[in-house]
């Protein structure tokens, strides 16, 4: 049997300051972008190998945890104070636990030949809010994962195998906030109605 334990946390704290400039009116605007956050994971895990006669049993179980805080602050400078920009700022909560099992038996059919199955578990519960829009999300959800395989040893230097296994599909963290999120991309317009936005990274 082995038993293990993590943890891991992290406080990246930034401060950014740019300026975007009108090229048509020449007119300049000065930001400032702070962003803190503190994400922290949690994890144990039981692990347990039964070696019998003509199979091998492994069984075990998981917990983690992950929570994350995030403050982006966007201020917008003005008559020489830093204003906020509450449509452009964000706080988001998020919390994450995942519960798994597992159990799988392995066999040697014969010296050349050998096999696999096994099944795990997972059952994940969510919570994200945002502060800014008042918006709440909880999830709860579990399924089951079945694994197998199959192999043959050629020889000493070439071996074959054919298996299956399933996984969840988690989506990305940005994915989870609700708060609109902003991308720049390439417009290709007349060049009587063409517009520029020179970014300085101060």
């Amino acid at each position: 049997m082995s038993l293990g334990a993590n943890y891991y946390g992290n406080m990246p704290d930034n401060n950014v300051n740019f300026t975007t400039r009108n090229l048509t009116d020449n007119t300049a605007q000065v930001v400032r972008n702070l962003s803190f956050v503190d994400y922290k994971i949690y994890s144990g895990q039981a692990d347990l190998t039964l070696n019998f006669k003509k199979v091998q049993i492994e069984t075990g179980a998981k917990y983690s945890q992950f929570s994350n805080g995030s403050d982006i602050g966007y201020f917008n400078l003005i008559q020489d104070d830093y204003i906020i920009d509450p449509d452009r700022s964000n706080l988001f909560n998020y919390k994450e636990k995942n519960y798994a099992a597992y159990i799988s038996a392995s066999k040697d059919i014969s010296e050349k030949w050998s096999a696999k199955a096994g099944l795990r578990y997972e059952y994940t519960q969510t919570n994200g809010f945002s502060p800014i829009i008042q918006t709440e999300s909880e999830n709860k959800y579990g399924k089951f994962f079945p694994t197998a395989y199959i192999s043959y040893k050629a020889n000493e230097n070439n071996q074959f195998s054919i298996n299956y296994s399933g996984r969840i599909n988690r989506p990305y963290f940005r994915a989870l906030d609700p708060f609109r999120w902003y991308s720049i991309q390439e417009l290709i317009i007349p060049e009587t109605q063409a517009y520029s936005l020179l970014s300085t990274i101060i």
